[in-house]
């Protein structure tokens, strides 16, 4: 009698289950650490955006409230617009940068995440929202901060 090669259809079945099973665990981790991956574009345009306002600081009584392709210091914050921005995307593009309360003594600026990309559902261990991250300048004190602008949870080590 001939011994049959070859794979059983339960044997089969079997390997596939636990194939799904293993896909099911690590596709969900491996999205996450893709986007962890992908703040890095949003904390490193903000690094440069700090870095061009102080620039802009230095001939200006103020920080700047817009961002525009030309520099321009107005009268006052709104009145001015920090150059070099004529697009607000990050280089990678999966968020857009803009400013908020600037004065004289500091600013606060956001990287938010372009809807339709995967950054859109970015939120840190299904708890924290890091769809908008920030940067929050008062007096030479420079901190990032989560979309609440409360905590660094979505900065990770």
């Amino acid at each position: 009698m001939k011994k049959p090669q070859g794979f059983t259809l339960i044997e089969l079945m079997i390997a596939i289950a636990i194939i799904g099973i293993l896909a099911a665990i690590a596709l969900p981790n491996y999205q996450e650490y893709v986007r962890k991956g992908r703040r890095v574009d949003a904390f490193t345009s903000l690094s440069k955006l700090q870095h061009d306002m102080e620039r802009f600081r230095l001939n200006c009584p103020f920080y700047p409230q817009n961002l525009g392709s030309t520099s321009s210091c107005g009268t006052n914050s709104a009145g001015s617009t920090l150059g070099g921005y004529a697009s607000t995307s990050t280089s990678d593009g999966y968020y857009a940068l803009s400013l908020s309360s600037s004065s004289a003594n500091g600013y606060s600026a956001n990287a938010t995440a372009v809807s339709g990309k995967s950054q859109a559902s970015d939120k840190k261990a299904n708890q924290y929202d890091c769809t908008t991250l920030r940067l929050v300048v008062n007096a030479g004190d420079a901190r990032f901060k989560d979309q609440d602008g409360s905590s660094e949870s979505c900065r990770s080590k």
